[in-house]
């Protein structure tokens, strides 16, 4: 028994490929955007706005991120967000 869910039945393997390509490329602008780990451990007046305007601003396409990862069937470490702040996401 896999920590793994499964991925969904319904999509097919053009459309996981499609989802995999499209949650690479986000992975790498959220990289980019994303407060990095410094600027999380000494939260000057900057740095909480900064981290607060950009969670903000990426809602959505963390939310998209994480949809695309669960249909794949990625576990939670592979589409966790402090993990991808971090940069210890290497799928």
């Amino acid at each position: 028994m896999s920590s793994y869910p499964e991925p969904d039945r319904n999509l097919s393997v053009r459309e996981r490929n499609k989802l995999y390509r499209e949650a690479k490329k986000m992975k790498e602008e959220l990289k980019e955007s994303l407060c990095k780990k410094d600027e999380m451990m000494y939260p000057t007046p900057e740095n909480v706005r900064k981290f607060l305007n950009t969670e903000w601003k990426l809602q959505q396409k963390i939310r998209r991120y994480k949809d695309y990862m669960k249909a794949q069937g990625a576990g939670f470490k592979e589409y966790d967000i402090e993990r991808l702040r971090r940069g210890k996401i290497r799928r």
